[in-house]
């Protein structure tokens, strides 16, 4: 560990390559000194030019690392990797799709204090559009997905913004090799299991692209879904079959959606063209994300890998 060196940035990579200018640009007005923070970026089985364009844009950058896990894909087991080589005992998890704020690594170290050793702080992630008013999609991302408000409540949050001690980190096991999830099952690792202190900061900001399309909300969808059924692997049977039948009636029985659904039609903020797609595709992402749910527990239990 370098006394020194204040955090690592810890920034799982694949098929980064529109995103890496805005990080760099994001990273490079951070108003911390650059000598008091490393970064390691880790390429996760890119097929575009990620990897050899971050090395060619951080070459003479003495606090930043690029590497390689092509083992599996897995960001968090990405993560795990990057984690390997970092030298502070702060780490500070985020993606390469987000834009820092430019106090992000400021107010990171001022709020973990002195306390390193059992804290774990869940940042704010906004969502932002490409233009004024979101597409369908957007609005989807919005109301379901990256809500660190609400992670907060259960004393959880995204990797897209989250900062650990490396000693607790590693005193759990890390991050477990899931597709989806893996973030929400660490830090109840973190917090339940290990009795440590969770923080949420909302001055610590991080900001995202919404998805945008439907393709990037599917694949979303089913990542989270195929990664809720890897973490039920090592369940009792009887979580799993619960799990299922919750599914099962799942696929009727949308409540969550027709609370987003509500608060969308009740806001004035959107036109009724957009509130009518937003039903259907709420409706649509609900019913397809119990399926791939209900799909991959009736096989992991008939094949006994769930």
């Amino acid at each position: 560990m370098c006394i020194d060196l204040k955090l690592s940035v810890i920034v799982p990579v694949h098929n980064g390559t529109k995103y890496i200018n805005c990080f760099k640009a994001a990273l490079d007005k951070q108003t911390i000194k650059s000598d008091s923070f490393e970064v390691i970026f880790i390429d996760n089985l890119s097929t575009d030019e990620s990897f050899d364009s971050l090395s060619k844009k951080y070459s003479e950058y003495k606090n930043v690392k690029v590497i390689k896990y092509h083992q599996k894909p897995s960001s968090y087991a990405a993560r795990n990797e990057g984690v390997k080589l970092a030298r502070s005992e702060t780490l500070a998890f985020i993606d390469i799709d987000c834009i820092p704020e430019a106090d992000w690594l400021s107010n990171i170290v001022q709020s973990f204090g002195d306390f390193t050793e059992s804290k774990l702080i869940s940042g704010q992630v906004f969502l932002f559009y490409k233009n004024k008013v979101p597409n369908v999609f957007e609005l989807f991302d919005q109301h379901y997905f990256l809500n660190q408000d609400a992670y907060a409540i259960e004393k959880s949050g995204a990797t897209a913004n989250l900062t650990v001690s490396k000693s607790l980190f590693q005193g759990v096991g890390g991050f477990r090799d899931v597709e989806s999830g893996g973030d929400r099952d660490f830090c109840k690792r973190v917090v339940v299991e290990n009795n440590s202190c969770f923080e949420f900061n909302n001055t610590i900001v991080v900001r995202h692209p919404a998805r945008c399309t439907i393709d990037e909300i599917m694949k979303k969808i089913k990542r989270v879904s195929t990664g809720k059924v890897n973490l039920a692997q090592d369940k009792p049977l009887f979580f799993k079959l619960k799990t299922l039948g919750k599914n099962l009636l799942g696929l009727i029985a949308q409540r969550k959606q027709f609370v987003e659904i509500k608060n969308v039609l009740t806001t004035a903020d959107y036109n009724y063209p957009l509130k009518i797609k937003f039903i259907y595709f709420s409706l649509f992402f609900g019913f397809y994300a119990r399926f791939v749910m209900v799909k991959g527990l009736l096989k992991g239990l008939s094949t006994g890998k769930v």
